[in-house]
């Protein structure tokens, strides 16, 4: 069954100093879709490789840079991170879980479990959704971001 929030990564995330937190995720401020991708090459290459947070079933770092994942049929692949924009390679990520944002620094990361979203919860805040007309009249409905950092109803533009 579809709710609104659907879309939002959600997951059980566990710390090196053995904290566990389970609730909304979101990575560098604004990966926070099964759709967006996490921008990574595999190890001792150039080519990007980056894999849709929907295809993962766990993530864990292997280093400064390094992630296993575990994708959803299975198969466990290695892969290098990529810093984008001047951001760092591993860049911490929030979980929000019962009212409050946590922050985790990726070495401080021992594992992720991604999971179904429950049905009883919704984010704080939902994706921006709508319709764009251009000025010859085509229309294109679907999620809308601004700078790809305004994508959610708590964001001012």
């Amino acid at each position: 069954m579809w709710k609104l929030g659907s879309d939002r990564l959600y997951g059980y995330v566990v710390t090196k100093g053995g904290n566990q937190l389970q609730g909304y995720l979101r990575w560098d401020g604004r990966k926070a879709s099964w759709s967006d991708v996490l921008p990574a090459t595999r190890p001792g290459g150039s080519a990007l490789a980056g894999v849709g947070f929907g295809n993962v079933e766990r993530l864990e770092p292997m280093g400064a840079r390094n992630l296993e994942l575990t994708l959803k049929p299975g198969q466990v692949v290695r892969l290098n991170a990529v810093a984008q924009q001047g951001r760092a390679a591993l860049s911490p990520m929030t979980v929000e879980t019962d009212g409050r944002v946590v922050e985790v620094a990726m070495r401080d990361l021992e594992s992720v479990d991604f999971l179904p979203e429950p049905l009883d919860r919704a984010p704080s805040a939902e994706r921006l959704h709508g319709t764009l007309i251009t000025r010859s009249g085509l229309g294109f409905t679907g999620y809308i971001a601004w700078d790809l950092n305004e994508w959610d109803d708590s964001e001012v533009l």
